[in-house]
């Protein structure tokens, strides 16, 4: 029961702050030493530690809604009603972007300025720029440190293998001079005249550091960071940290433009098919109209016929008219049969725009263009991630079902543009009918006419369709449109100074506390009065205070010391333990034993000290001493 009693009451015992707070300003020197080195530390990080800066720039991604070829694709499944923004996020982050960016920024040396232990990147600050020969033995991520000696020559530092060993060499070179190394040739540029800080330091402090355009793109690729600004949006956010402000800046403006350049590159390239498809028919239209030009000059001289009466050129003028919806109908169905053709034959398709060549049919054109988008995302996904990638497997069924709505569109209209030629036909069969009743040679010379004026006429339309395409290949704009360039924080997100010191002083009071109060958990030694009632119902008599004295009989030698008055407080205090209330000559139980479990724990001292009291204050009193472990000790 009693320790149980004592279990319930440690529980119950509330914190003694005032306790706390006593430990603490009796340690305060723990306190103050910690701070200065959690301080020193926080400040040697802020110095050393290169600042980080997070920059962020915001597009566009337009969704073109509302159009009638996009309801009809809708309907039969072909066609999402809005861009996939997983996509285009997927397509700012792909490999081939992000290198095209790097690469007309020309990273591919890195320069670190090194102040004793302290490095910091360079980008247009730099003094120097390294010029080297494209070499497949080249090191990528090769290291070079150089020391400038003047403002004409250096000392250059770079590791080399002998022997399957790496040993550095040095060698000395001047600016602008071409020099020859294991790995190739080289040449430093001087770009500053005066160098300032990098000239006589007496140890290399420009660090050359040459980046592969993998290991690039693989680093900027995990720092780029693309999300929508909301859910919903079609605005996406770019963010990227970066060690130097306006690199960071200038690689993210550029990805921008890059990604803008991109979509009219994807838009262009339909425009781009048209034109070939039509120059290479204009080549053969051209020559049909100089070949019938010169037979039918060759025919007037022959037979002297220079023109036509006014009835032949009625006849002429109606059969030209029907010549020409012929020759539109047939450049249609061989734009038709072209592209049926190319699609069964599953090549990737790069194809004309319909639109382009007088098909306005609107499923058409929203399905060829749907069908061009979809292959250029395939590309784009392809070059960072393999065919068998559920992005790649999902885009594979929308182009399957794309091309088998466009091959049924187009079966479509191709019939509708054979019946309307079979129609063009038979009026004019009527019309030759009636021209054959002409005089022989005005008939023959209709003939070397209407031919002319079939390729003439159809080689206007092929200029005319392709000044059209050339118009259209100049104004050609992206649907997305950079909202936000690229800018950068002003303050650094890593290191942050104020947080650095902000741990550091936490770190200051918490570690010695931590000690202070592990140290008193692990310490069982009893130290004051509360102590003792915590872990025993024992009375406690009193209590007596270390002895500094020389003598053991203080009570004696010092009677007014705090010690002798301890145990005149013990004395008054074993009166309350008799039966009868008070220690005299009647008194049955006069005898008081102390006593502990090993030696030198001050009974003798306390024995002498106590008897002493309770004669000085007028009892009878006789000491013994009982040492069961000591026979010489009992008297």
């Amino acid at each position: 029961m009693s320790g149980n009693k004592h279990q319930v009451d440690l529980a119950d015992e509330e914190i003694d702050i005032s306790k706390i707070l006593f430990i603490a300003l009796k340690h305060w020197y723990l306190f103050a030493i910690a701070l200065l080195i959690t301080m020193s530390i926080a400040w040697f990080y802020n110095w050393y530690t290169h600042p980080v800066y997070r920059m962020s720039g915001t597009v566009l991604v337009k969704d073109d809604k509302g159009s009638m070829g996009e309801n009809l694709l809708a309907e039969i499944g072909a066609l999402q009603t809005k861009r996939n923004i997983e996509n285009e996020i997927e397509i700012l982050r792909s490999r081939s972007l992000i290198g095209k960016a790097l690469k007309e920024l020309d990273l591919d040396v890195t320069y670190i300025h090194k102040s004793g232990i302290r490095e910091r990147e360079l980008y247009n600050g730099t003094p120097v720029e390294l010029e080297y020969a494209l070499l497949e033995t080249l090191p990528w991520g090769l290291v070079m440190e150089l020391e400038v000696i003047d403002s004409t020559s250096f000392h250059l530092t770079y590791p080399v293998y002998e022997g399957g060993e790496r040993v550095d060499r040095t060698e000395t070179h001047g600016f602008n001079e071409s020099f020859d190394t294991p790995y190739g040739e080289f040449r430093v540029k001087q770009v500053a005249q005066n160098f300032g800080w990098f000239l006589n330091t007496g140890e290399p402090n420009l660090i050359l550091k040459l980046n592969s355009s993998d290991d690039l793109i693989s680093l900027y690729q995990a720092k780029l960071n693309v999300q929508t600004a909301r859910h919903g949006s079609s605005i996406l956010t770019l963010t990227m940290e970066e060690k130097v402000k306006q690199k960071g800046v200038d690689i993210l403006n550029k990805l921008l433009e890059v990604y803008i350049e991109n979509s009219i590159e994807l838009k262009n390239k339909l425009t781009s098919n048209s034109l070939r498809f039509i120059d290479a028919q204009l080549d053969i239209v051209s020559k049909g109209v100089a070949d019938i030009e010169g037979e039918m000059e060759l025919f007037r001289t022959e037979e002297g016929v220079t023109d036509l009466s006014a009835e032949a050129s009625f006849f002429l003028e109606q059969v030209g008219r029907y010549d020409q919806q012929i020759s539109s109908i047939d450049i249609q169905i061989s734009f038709i049969e072209y592209l049926e053709t190319y699609i069964k034959e599953g090549k990737d398709f790069e194809n004309s725009s319909a639109s382009s060549l007088g098909i306005n049919d609107p499923l058409l054109i929203e399905l060829i263009g749907r069908l061009s988008e979809l292959e250029a995302e395939k590309d784009a996904l392809l070059k960072y991630t393999k065919s068998d990638n559920p992005l790649v497997t999902a885009i594979d069924t929308k182009i399957k079902t794309t091309k088998a709505s466009l091959l049924e569109n187009v079966a479509n209209i191709k019939g509708g543009l054979e019946a309307s030629k079979v129609q063009s036909l038979k009026q004019l069969a009527s019309v030759e009918a009636k021209a054959k009743m002409l005089p022989g040679k005005e008939t023959e010379l209709i003939g070397f006419q209407r031919k002319h004026a079939i390729q003439d006429n159809l080689l206007n339309l092929l200029l005319e369709k392709k000044s059209e395409n050339e118009i259209l290949l100049a104004s050609t704009v992206s649907d997305n449109l950079i909202i936000d360039q690229a800018r950068s924080t002003v303050q650094p997100v890593k290191p942050v100074k104020n947080m650095s010191y902000a741990i550091g002083f936490a770190l200051a009071m918490i570690l010695p506390a931590g000690f202070l109060l592990l140290r008193g958990l692990l310490d069982n030694r009893i130290k004051d009065r509360a102590d003792l009632q915590r872990i025993t119902d024992i009375p406690l008599v009193g209590m007596v205070n270390h002895n500094d004295q020389k003598t053991e009989l203080v009570v004696s030698a010092k009677p007014k010391s705090p010690i002798s008055e301890s145990f005149r407080a013990v004395r008054t205090n074993l009166q309350y333990f008799g039966k009868t209330n008070k220690l005299d000559a009647e008194a049955k139980q006069n005898v008081i034993l102390l006593t502990s479990s090993i030696g030198s724990e001050g009974k003798s001292f306390c024995s002498m000290n106590l008897s002493t009291v309770f004669a000085m204050s007028g009892k009878r009193t006789i000491l013994v001493g009982l040492d069961l472990g000591d026979p010489h000790d009992r008297a």
